[in-house]
C-alpha cells in the first residue's frame, strides 16, 4: 500500500510509515447494502367468511349482467324496430315513452359494462372492488326507478293500485280477494339489498388489497 503522507510504498499491514513515521489508518471496506425482499400484500384484519362473495362472482353477478344486456337489447329493438300495429299506435299516442325506452335501453348497457368491471375487480380482489359493486347496484336501481317514475308521469298511472276479485267458496258463498301492488315495494327491496351488500363488504374492505 502507499503512505498517504509521503507517497512511499509500505507493507500492507503497517500501522506507521517507516519512512515518515506518520500513522497510517486503514480505510474501512464499504458495506454492501442489504437487499430487502419484496413485500407481498397482507390483509390487515381478520379473515372473514366469503360465501356470499363467492356466490356473487361465480353465479349471481353473471346473471345480473346477462339480464341487463338482454333487457337492453330487447328494449331498444322493440322500441326502434317494431312494426307491430299496436306498438306503433301506442308510440304514436305516447311519443315520450319511445324516447324514454331508447334512453333506458342504452342506460342498461352502460350498467352492464359497469357490472362487468365490478365483477373483474371482485374476482381479482382488487382494492376498491366493493365500492365499484355498490356503484353498479345503485346505478342499475336508479335507472329502473327513474324509468318507472317517468312512465308513471307520462302515462298517468297510479303509484299504488288495488285489484279486487270475487270468487265462490267451497261452501257456495262469495269471497273477496284484494291485491295491493306498487313498484315502490320493489324499490324498497332493492334499497335493502344494496344496504346489506354495503354492510357486508364494508366489514371485508381490508381483504381487498391487490
Amino acid at each position: 500500500m502507499i503512505c498517504p503522507n509521503c507517497g512511499e510504498k509500505i507493507p500492507d499491514n503497517s500501522l506507521v510509515c517507516p519512512v515518515c513515521s506518520v500513522s497510517v489508518k486503514k480505510q474501512p471496506e464499504p458495506e454492501t447494502p442489504v437487499q430487502k425482499e419484496p413485500q407481498t400484500a397482507v390483509a390487515k384484519g381478520p379473515a372473514l367468511p366469503m360465501k356470499w362473495h363467492k356466490f356473487l362472482v361465480s353465479f349471481a353477478l353473471w346473471v345480473e349482467i346477462l339480464f341487463l344486456i338482454i333487457a337492453a337489447f330487447l328494449t331498444v329493438i322493440i322500441t326502434a324496430l317494431s312494426t307491430d300495429p299496436d306498438t306503433v299506435a301506442y308510440y304514436s299516442e305516447y311519443p315520450g315513452v319511445k324516447a324514454i325506452n331508447l334512453i333506458y335501453g342504452i342506460s342498461l348497457l352502460g350498467c352492464a359494462v359497469l357490472g362487468g368491471f365490478a365483477l373483474y375487480c371482485l374476482l381479482k380482489m382488487k382494492k376498491g372492488a366493493p365500492r365499484f359493486y355498490i356503484w353498479f347496484l345503485v346505478a342499475a336501481t336508479s335507472c329502473s326507478v327513474i324509468y318507472q317514475l317517468l312512465e308513471v308521469i307520462i302515462l298517468r298511472l297510479p303509484l299504488f293500485s288495488t285489484e279486487v276479485s270475487y270468487y265462490v267458496t267451497s261452501s257456495g258463498g262469495e269471497g273477496v280477494q284484494v291485491r295491493f301492488s306498487s313498484p315502490v315495494f320493489a324499490f324498497i327491496i332493492l334499497a335493502v339489498y344494496i344496504l346489506l351488500n354495503y354492510i357486508y363488504y364494508r366489514k371485508r374492505k381490508h381483504m381487498f388489497i391487490y
